[in-house]
């Protein structure tokens, strides 16, 4: 018999947990990955993530919720960002509902200064919001722009929804923002993420980009436990509610700053 001398090749990925005082830790956890596109190969990564998070974290597997398309866990796969609905009221107020993965990849904008300090910019692709039969991550018109972003020819200046301005700073603030309204609109799924203490997102490669569902719940429930959450809500006119950006862009800052692992 042969035998292949060809190491498991691994992976880093993060979980982020909540301590006693329901303050944010995360964990770098090297695990075995099994590359490939089948689900069977996304599945005995998955596997092998979750195994040896738990016992880096001393916990039992079933606390850990993964969130994502592929999760074990049907809450986690309802969770993602590609499933979890978001509402929110467009420039006619109108109300408008898709996914928070549509919301965020719709509202980016592109630009970069000329020789003479003027700047071109690509507006927000809120088509992706409104049309379920545009993929938010292969959009051609977007992808073509991200990749004049990766030759320098262009750089992600703002986010802009229904002409509305959000900031880049902190990174994951806008992200943070949607996926958090949409918990708070999806009571039901929302009150079954307080269960957990652990999340995770196998898809979420820390190396290569920025946005983090497992983080953004983590934030979500870590608020909830310390009994702030309602601070951030503010009732609009119509009774619906809304995130109050200036306080959550606050808090979440002081979050990430004070308990970062």
């Amino acid at each position: 018999m042969i035998q292949s001398n060809r190491k498991q090749a691994q992976a880093e990925r993060l979980c982020y947990f909540l301590n006693k005082d329901y303050s944010l830790t995360k964990e770098i956890i090297c695990f075995d990955f099994f590359s490939g596109f089948s689900k069977e190969q996304k599945e005995k990564s998955i596997v092998s993530f979750l195994e040896t998070t738990a016992q880096n974290l001393n916990t039992d597997k079933s606390n850990i919720l993964e969130i994502c398309k592929n999760s074990p866990i049907l809450l986690g796969q309802k969770l993602s960002a590609f499933q979890l609905k978001l509402v929110l009221k467009n420039n006619k107020n109108i109300d408008v509902q898709s996914n928070v993965e549509r919301f965020f990849q719709g509202a980016k904008v592109f630009g970069k200064n000329d020789m003479f300090g003027n700047q071109e910019e690509h507006a927000p692709f809120e088509e992706i919001i409104y049309d379920p039969q545009l993929h938010p991550k292969r959009y051609k018109p977007l992808m073509e722009v991200l990749e004049e972003v990766k030759k320098g020819n262009l750089d992600l200046i703002r986010f802009q929804l229904f002409n509305e301005n959000y900031p880049l700073e902190p990174k994951t603030f806008f992200y943070d923002y949607l996926y958090i309204t949409a918990l708070i609109q999806n009571k039901k799924l929302s009150g079954q993420l307080l269960a957990y203490k652990y999340f995770s997102d196998i898809e979420f490669n820390p190396k290569k980009s920025t946005n983090c569902q497992a983080r953004s719940a983590a934030i979500y429930v870590s608020m909830c436990k310390k009994g702030i959450l309602q601070d951030f809500i503010e009732q609009g006119n119509d009774g619906r509610e809304k995130l109050n950006k200036e306080k959550f862009l606050q808090e979440y800052h002081n979050i990430i700053q004070i308990h970062q692992a």
